[in-house]
Order: C-alpha cells, then sequence, then structure tokens
C-alpha cells in the first residue's frame, strides 16, 4: 500500500470511529511519504493531545488542497506549544526531524488572515447566488449589474487563487504572488461599476489594498501587530463587500 491507500482506510476508520485504528493507518501512511498533507489534516483530527493537533494541522498547511481546512483546525486548536504524535513509527520521526520546516510556520499566521480566506470563500457562493442580477434593487440598474458582475467574476476567482498561493509562499517567493495580486487589483479597478454597485466595488478594492499592504508588512518584517491590524481592515471590507452585495439583490 502507498500512503494515499493508507490514508483513505484511515478517513475510513475514523468516520467508524474506530480512532486508535485510524491513527495507525495515517502513521502508516506518514511512513511512506512524510509530506503526505492529507495524511498530516487528518491524523490531526483523531490526535487526542492539543499539541499533537497543532504539530499536524501545520504540517498540512504546506499543500493548497489541505491548507484552507487546516487553517481553521489551526484556529480551532488555538495557540500554544507542538509536539509531534506519539503515533509516528521511529523512523518516521528521524524522517520527520530532517524534513525542512512548512513555509508557513516563518510566520504565525494572524487570525484576520483566515477571516479573509473564509469571506472570499463567501464572495464565490453570492456570485453564484447572485448570477441573474435581473432582481438587482435598482431597476434601472440591473442591465449594467449582470455586465459587472461578468466582468468582475473572473477577476475575483483569480484573486481568491493568488491570495491563498501568496499565504502558502515563503519570504522569498512573495513578491512574485504579490505582483499577481497586484495585477488582478488594478484590473478590478479599470472596471467602471454601475451606482448600484458602486460602494460594494469600492470596498472591495480597499480590501484588496489592504491585504497587499498585509503582505508588503510581511515582507518588510514589521511587526506582527501592523500585520495583523491590515489583514483585520482586509477582512473589514470584504465583510462590508459581501453586505452590499446582498444588500443590492431583492430575494424573491
Amino acid at each position: 500500500m502507498i500512503a494515499i491507500d493508507y490514508t483513505r482506510d484511515g478517513i475510513a476508520a475514523a468516520r467508524a470511529g474506530e480512532l486508535e485504528w485510524a491513527r495507525q493507518l495515517f502513521a502508516q501512511a506518514l511512513a511512506d511519504d512524510p509530506q503526505y498533507a492529507m495524511a498530516w489534516l487528518w491524523l490531526g483530527s483523531v490526535c487526542a493531545d492539543a499539541r499533537e493537533r497543532r504539530y499536524c494541522f501545520r504540517r498540512a498547511l504546506g499543500d493548497e488542497a489541505t491548507q484552507y481546512h487546516a487553517l481553521r483546525r489551526l484556529e480551532q486548536a488555538g495557540d500554544g506549544p507542538e509536539m509531534r504524535p506519539a503515533i509516528l513509527l521511529p523512523d518516521q520521526q528521524a524522517a520527520a526531524a530532517k524534513q525542512p520546516q512548512p513555509r508557513a510556520r516563518r510566520w504565525r499566521w494572524p487570525r484576520a488572515l483566515l477571516r479573509v480566506l473564509v469571506l472570499l470563500a463567501v464572495v464565490a457562493v453570492l456570485f453564484a447566488v447572485f448570477g441573474d442580477m435581473s432582481r438587482i434593487s435598482a431597476a434601472v440598474c440591473s442591465d449594467r449589474a449582470q455586465q459587472y458582475l461578468a466582468a468582475t467574476q473572473p477577476l475575483t476567482d483569480e484573486w481568491s487563487q493568488s491570495f491563498r498561493a501568496a499565504t502558502a509562499a515563503g519570504r522569498a517567493a512573495l513578491p512574485a504572488q504579490l505582483a499577481r495580486l497586484q495585477s488582478v487589483r488594478q484590473r478590478f479597478a479599470d472596471i467602471a461599476p454601475p451606482a448600484c454597485l458602486s460602494g460594494a466595488h469600492a470596498e472591495m478594492l480597499a480590501s484588496m489594498g489592504s491585504s497587499i499592504d498585509g503582505f508588503h508588512a510581511f515582507l518588510a518584517k514589521e511587526d506582527n501587530q501592523r500585520v495583523n491590524a491590515l489583514f483585520g481592515e482586509a477582512a473589514g471590507h470584504m465583510q462590508a463587500y459581501t453586505s452590499l452585495l446582498s444588500a443590492a439583490h431583492v430575494s424573491e
């Protein structure tokens, strides 16, 4: 068996309530592939020790497929010490010690950044729900609103993907990701919104700007309080954007 097979069987065992067997299977998966993020994520889910859970979830941050769930579970686990799970085989512990630390360990993720990630997911849902803007509150604006959403949805999707990539990047790789974010923001700014959505448009631009400033602050090695504050501003503007977009739509 290989890591993906052990992990699949471990997930089945965990869902069946066989937690000890699940831990053994996830440990086997990591013995086969010490970098397999899905096994780290699930091992953390079945560990009883909070220190072990935090360690596993942080190891799962390096893969885009598991990053979102790992961030949420780290948030739930709270701050505190971390420890490699005792269930790991001795040879796996030695291998893990030799592996470079995940990039995310270089920076303890601010909670505000997690809020931005969650709100980006909300934006995607809103576009799906409000794809038909024929019931926009201001009838005179409905046609332009439809065109505006069609033009901006690809950009909000690209922003979300680029933002996630930036959170996974190390300090050396972050400038390239920032260039992508700045490009998306400029293209978003070039789109003229209809009057009924001008407020939402301004809030999204402000959120993008604060996010970029937050990443720049991290690159400049500013203190964590400053970085957290900037991502807090980004989350606040993103929340306002989703609220204004929702308010512009009249439900049946």
